[in-house]
């Protein structure tokens, strides 16, 4: 039950719930622009400060947040009035989610991490989970719920969250700790997300090494798309299967989408105007996909063909049953995190399953393996 409720959350945020439209006119402040994807966060380098601004919405006119991120040993000129100022790198933070301490370790700094959430959601293999283990970093129980007075106890200098509205997240924000509020699940387009590691650099003292990876990744992501979408052929591709007696599939306007787009691919839903995920009944789904020539699925458990038969009978009648079918375990498999800040992985293993690696991805697929 806990991985089926886990599972409904992921398949409306990584649906995508932000559209990108145009943004409100922005906070004037002197300084060379540095997000160029991000709908939802802008950075402007200011010489002595990088200032953030965090929405919820491009179309928001106020932002949720804006921080001055100040280098240790400068002292800055000129911040924005309300600006939350944020001394980097932090060192004793805490942390909600398993995708922002993917990107602070890729970084090389989970020594600026002192405690996190939801450790039970924490992929096999990920050094957060050891850490916790050797009493390095410390649990503070559910995001949603999080243990305020071991928050406290841990001194932390800043925690980075995702806002849901809920009595944790409002006992949060009333102990006097920064909050770093992260609304990349809301971005619409992968690049969109990836760029959101530059503001975690940012505040870890790793800026530099941050956009580095980040214009890396955009190139890579990039050099597939148009590769990929040179092809003659344009498979069509369907995601997922029922949870709970409902089959959720990203809208035209969202995340996923858009990633299938980029690969060279169609979806029965790409004209739908919706930007996260669309739940639908099983019969409507059976419908579309009879046609389907590819079917991808994320589970947070193994599956075969006779586990997947047993959930969806009607998948016996689809035309990519079973040998264009591709499954992940997104408990054996970094999924959730590769879609923040790589996309290019999971974008690569898109294009080498539709296209068999005429765009010269990866040798190896990096999440989805065939059904077996």
């Amino acid at each position: 039950m806990r991985n089926t409720l886990l599972l409904i959350l992921l398949a409306v945020v990584l649906g995508g719930v932000s559209c990108k439209i145009n943004r409100p006119e922005n906070t004037e402040v002197e300084g060379s622009d540095i997000t160029v994807d991000a709908n939802l966060l802008r950075m402007v380098d200011c010489g002595d400060f990088i200032y953030a601004e965090v929405r919820a919405n491009p179309e928001d006119s106020i932002a949720l947040a804006t921080y001055a991120i100040v280098d240790s040993g400068v002292e800055p000129k000129n911040i924005p009035q309300g600006c939350i100022v944020i001394n980097a790198p932090l060192q004793r933070s805490v942390v909600s989610s398993s995708v922002h301490t993917a990107g602070i370790n890729e970084l090389g700094m989970l020594s600026g991490v002192a405690g996190v959430a939801d450790v039970s959601y924490y992929p096999v293999g990920d050094p957060v989970l050891d850490a916790v283990k050797e009493g390095k970093i410390k649990n503070i129980g559910s995001s949603l719920a999080p243990d305020i007075e071991k928050i406290i106890d841990l001194n932390a200098d800043g925690i980075v969250v995702t806002p849901f509205e809920g009595e944790g997240y409002n006992e949060l924000k009333k102990i006097g700790v920064p909050m770093i509020l992260m609304t990349d699940y809301l971005e619409s387009t992968p690049l969109g997300r990836a760029e959101w590691l530059v503001f975690i650099g940012a505040i870890y003292g790793k800026y530099d090494e941050a956009l580095r990876i980040y214009q890396q990744v955009s190139e890579k992501y990039q050099r597939l798309r148009v590769c990929a979408n040179k092809s003659d052929d344009e498979p069509l591709v369907i995601t997922e299967k029922p949870i709970s007696g409902v089959w959720y599939v990203p809208g035209g306007g969202s995340y996923m989408a858009t990633m299938i787009s980029d690969a060279g691919a169609t979806y029965p839903w790409v004209k739908t105007k919706e930007c996260g995920s669309i739940p639908q009944d099983v019969s409507s789904v059976i419908d579309a996909a009879d046609e389907a020539d590819y079917w991808l699925i994320k589970d947070a458990k193994d599956i075969d063909s006779k586990s997947l038969l047993a959930e969806v009978p009607h998948a016996k009648a689809f035309s990519a049953f079973p040998k264009n079918v591709y499954v992940c375990n997104t408990i054996e498999k970094p999924y959730f995190n590769a879609a923040a800040f790589h996309p290019e992985l999971i974008l690569s293993d898109m294009v080498n399953i539709f296209h068999t690696n005429e765009c010269g991805g990866d040798s190896v697929l990096h999440f989805f393996r065939p059904l077996e």
